[in-house]
């Protein structure tokens, strides 16, 4: 059962309380979020704690992410979309995601690739001209198309694609 590990801001603002920590593990391991704000709007940040696959949500409100199990959910189906995944692949990858528990984040490396991330996401949508000129579509690619050291210098997208070849054997 996948745990959605959330940084104390971010469990702060759900009605969803942590569950106590003893799931199991999850063959896509642990996701984490973080709450941010991106000229003065909130946004929130997914990461896949072994692949550092990102999903993101821009200009968010908190009645919206209040319930935030399926608020991740719906961001992460709609972050596979912009991605080259098939119909199929999308459905099981979220299907995978079924008894999702909410708690508390436990890996600092995790945290600190979210938070480069998150940096990097400011930084290219500074870029690209804010919000009405760059979109959460543009964001989510380029997220995932850039290696980051952690994972040996593959991009998220092509380590989501080796957990899930590795998975569905």
């Amino acid at each position: 059962m996948p745990v959605l590990r959330l940084t104390s801001k971010l469990l702060a603002q759900i009605d969803t309380p942590p569950s106590p920590d003893g799931a199991r593990p999850s063959p896509f391991g642990d996701w984490y979020g973080h709450l941010f704000t991106l000229d003065r709007r909130k946004c929130i940040l997914f990461i896949n704690e072994p692949t550092l696959f990102v999903c993101l949500a821009l200009d968010v409100v908190k009645a919206r992410y209040r319930q935030i199990i399926p608020f991740f959910i719906e961001t992460l189906t709609s972050s596979l979309r912009v991605l080259p995944f098939g119909e199929d692949e999308r459905a099981w990858i979220v299907e995978t995601q079924q008894g999702l528990t909410v708690g508390p984040t436990l890996n600092r490396s995790t945290v600190g690739s979210l938070n480069n991330r998150i940096q990097d996401a400011k930084t290219v949508f500074d870029l690209r001209g804010g919000f009405g000129l760059c979109g959460v579509d543009e964001l989510v690619n380029f997220l995932n198309e850039t290696p980051m050291k952690p994972i040996g210098y593959c991009n998220g997208l092509e380590k989501m694609r080796e957990l899930i070849a590795g998975v569905r054997k």
